[in-house]
């Protein structure tokens, strides 16, 4: 039965805690209509996991959707590896099928770390093709599957979250290891679709793709949304896009 409230399909939410979990969490409160995924229910556990990270309770999307549902929210769930072309076309098409729309698709899914955290000589050939596939390509097949919809219906989101790279004791920056830094450099750069920085629970504003040569941000985590629409909306003005601070914008 098609929904009359936008949908948001959001990958990477099988852990207890995350952001793909908030993420739902906050868009179902604010009344959209949400489909949660992961590889597996529970998602894949980082490699340094220790005591108390995960929840023994925890059912993954399953438990995560029982509590939306029984709090009034709209909420269901599907499985994928978004790295693989076929998984990512068939829950793009599971999401239209139970709800006849996709409104907001949110790129979370991440690689679990593990060998990748390391100096990029001892990085497994292995682990850098698993970052990439997911990290990288699995943004693109998402995207590139959720659009048509989009563009069928003349509105759309795609958010994209990524990591910037870290700094340390007295702001002193950490060097990133080479596959997630060069990853999330990628999924970041949508250069066909307008783009808004900033995180799904905030205000957002509108900034160009980073230019070549021009480092990532740094500190914390980040969210870039590219907007789905038809090829004549006007883009946002040079003054719009100067309305708050972003180390993206030329």
């Amino acid at each position: 039965m098609p929904s009359s409230a936008r949908v948001a399909l959001i990958t990477g939410c099988g852990k207890p805690i995350g952001i793909g979990n908030s993420t739902a969490r906050a868009l179902a409160a604010a009344g959209v209509t949400v489909v949660v995924s992961d590889v597996v229910p529970t998602g894949v556990a980082n490699e340094h996991n220790v005591a108390g990270d995960m929840d023994n309770s925890w059912r993954g999307v399953d438990s995560l959707v029982e509590e939306l549902v029984r709090s009034g929210r709209a909420a269901s769930s599907t499985l994928g590896d978004v790295s693989v072309e076929a998984d990512a076309g068939r829950m793009v098409e599971e999401v239209l099928g139970r709800y006849g729309r996709l409104d907001i698709l949110v790129n979370n899914a991440g690689a679990p770390q593990g060998a990748d955290r390391n100096e990029i000589e001892d990085v497994p050939v292995e682990a850098w093709d698993r970052t990439m596939g997911v990290n990288a390509r699995g943004a693109f097949l998402m995207s590139r599957a959720a659009v048509p919809a989009m563009r069928k219906t003349g509105w759309g989101r795609i958010v994209s979250v990524s990591s910037r790279r870290r700094s340390g004791p007295a702001g002193i920056e950490q060097p990133t290891p080479p596959p997630k830094l060069r990853s999330s450099g990628l999924r970041n750069r949508w250069p066909s679709i307008s783009r808004r920085a900033g995180s799904p629970s905030t205000p957002s504003v509108p900034v160009r793709s980073a230019p070549r040569g021009r480092s990532a941000p740094t500190g914390g985590n980040t969210a870039t949304t590219s907007r789905s629409g038809s090829p004549s909306a006007p883009r946002p003005s040079r003054s719009a896009a100067s309305a708050a601070p972003t180390r993206w914008r030329r």
